[in-house]
């Protein structure tokens, strides 16, 4: 989807707006078996421009997430450990001019319901 902008100024009138992609698409599957959930999640954002006159911008990105869950119970109340690797393939990439996101990253966490 274009988002363009409708400025009455001649250098940015039907340009792309700043920050903006032309082209993004998410897509995630999710499986289980019995207390085991697996989810992978996957992300691409094109190209967007820096400037309104669309003079500077920053290259596309592809992610790849990936998620295990184990849900057990202890004394009768649910619990769950969860390990994700976000960014699986350690793309260099930023959202926002000079302002680069992590590479990959490791996440684990525990819950419990009392």
């Amino acid at each position: 989807m274009r988002s363009e902008n409708l400025s009455e100024e001649r250098t940015t009138r039907h340009k792309q707006l700043p920050y903006r992609p032309e082209h993004s698409f998410k897509a995630g599957l999710q499986w289980g078996w019995r207390d085991l959930q697996v989810n992978y999640n996957f992300r691409r954002s094109g190209e967007r421009f820096v400037t309104e006159a669309n003079t500077v911008r920053l290259p596309g990105f592809s992610l790849h997430e990936i998620t295990l869950q184990y849900v057990f119970r202890v004394i009768g109340r649910p619990q769950s450990v969860k390990l994700s690797c976000l960014n699986i393939t350690d793309v260099r990439y930023q959202v926002l001019e000079n302002a680069p996101l992590p590479g990959r990253e490791w996440r684990a966490g525990w819950s419990a319901a009392f």
